[in-house]
């Protein structure tokens, strides 16, 4: 709110670009929320990492091959749980973006008839749908790295115990 009523006031002094500050918070705000950032420059490394540990023995390779499929399998999975909330997201980011720039643009009309206190009031509706659809994403994402964490640390788990056993078999 405290933004998009500076961005009013800036418009209304005929500042053209007055609206770029909501959409930059909004750029901020996806940037930081994206977990997909880490897979992208995690995923090159799955291969490598896999032949490297198979060298070891063929037990421990097999041990990684399966935890990158349970891994991919999850991300696939976090996809499709959160495409839903975050397509209402966009959808209600674009409403309200579409509102701030209106509002903006016509400054001077919505100064002159006191129109700011309704559009403020429709634009934190509409950005609180943002934030609820936002939150179901986060919380759906949550429980997917949840599971991720643990397949992680089961798999680590899994390779000391292998190791342990191929130690104990002279392998």
């Amino acid at each position: 709110p405290a933004l998009l009523d500076g961005s009013v006031r800036a418009g209304r002094k005929g500042d053209m670009r007055s609206h770029e500050a909501l959409r930059d918070l909004n750029e901020v705000r996806q940037f930081v929320a994206n977990q997909g950032l880490e897979a992208f420059f995690d995923s090159p490394w799955v291969p490598i990492f896999v032949v490297f540990i198979w060298l070891l023995h063929p037990y421990l390779g097999a041990v990684a091959l399966v935890a990158a499929v349970l891994i991919f399998a999850l991300g696939l999975a976090s996809e499709w749980l959160m495409r839903g909330p975050t397509e209402t997201a966009y959808a209600a980011e674009a409403e309200a973006k579409q509102l701030s720039d209106m509002t903006i643009r016509n400054a001077e009309v919505v100064k002159s008839m006191g129109l700011m206190p309704a559009l403020l009031w429709r634009w934190r509706s509409l950005n609180g749908e943002v934030t609820k659809a936002y939150h179901l994403s986060g919380e759906r994402s949550g429980q997917i790295v949840s599971a991720t964490k643990f397949v992680r640390t089961a798999v680590g788990i899994a390779i000391l115990g292998v190791g342990a056993y191929l130690v104990v078999i002279n392998q």
